[in-house]
């Protein structure tokens, strides 16, 4: 019983299992297609991701995991859109792309973790993820926008710094500024 309560897959099924009940009984619930979608992309994301670069079995080490509070930042982005708690709604552009950001940071963390937490702000992974993230919840916050931005350039700047967070994780940590100081030469 142990082993299965330590199962990340165990825990992503009840949440999936428990985000349909609450769909069904809550009032004031409303998941659209795109979001539900979301949600399902984020969770199998997160699986992949730990797959690639599993973090530790146990529960401390679960929440020590970048890529799972990636995981459990974007499904309370895509519930409270679905309670309706930002003054506006996701649209469409809006969730794929900021379900495309966070499932590009899990994957890029498992391909490249980095020196964890402790360096974190100095990340580029990390600054790549909060821009986009900032800039996909500038419609939810209904922030005015210059003239001329639409949610469809909206999109197409969170996807560029989706594929600048993809291009990080693949080639891994930046060169040393000084390589020749880093030899000791």
């Amino acid at each position: 019983m142990i082993k299965v309560l330590q199962d990340r897959s165990f825990w992503l099924a009840l949440l999936t299992i428990i985000a349909l009940v609450i769909g069904v009984v809550q009032p004031g619930f409303s998941m659209d297609v795109e979001a539900a979608v979301g949600m399902a992309v984020i969770m199998g994301m997160y699986l992949i991701s730990y797959g690639l670069n599993p973090s530790g079995t146990g529960l401390i080490e679960m929440l020590k995991s970048r890529k799972f509070w990636a995981a459990v930042i974007g499904l309370a982005v895509l519930y409270l859109d679905a309670f309706h708690v930002f003054p506006k709604s996701l649209n469409t552009e809006a969730v794929i792309g900021f379900v495309t950001l966070i499932s590009w940071y899990m994957i890029c963390l498992a391909l490249d973790p980095g020196a964890g937490w402790r360096k974190l702000m100095v990340s580029r992974k990390f600054w790549a993820a909060l821009i986009g993230l900032a800039v996909t919840l500038m419609q939810a916050f209904e922030l005015a926008l210059p003239e001329g931005i639409t949610p469809d350039t909206l999109l197409a700047f969170v996807l560029l710094l989706t594929g600048a967070i993809g291009k990080f994780g693949l080639e891994g940590p930046p060169p040393e500024e000084f390589p020749e100081l880093a030899n000791g030469a």
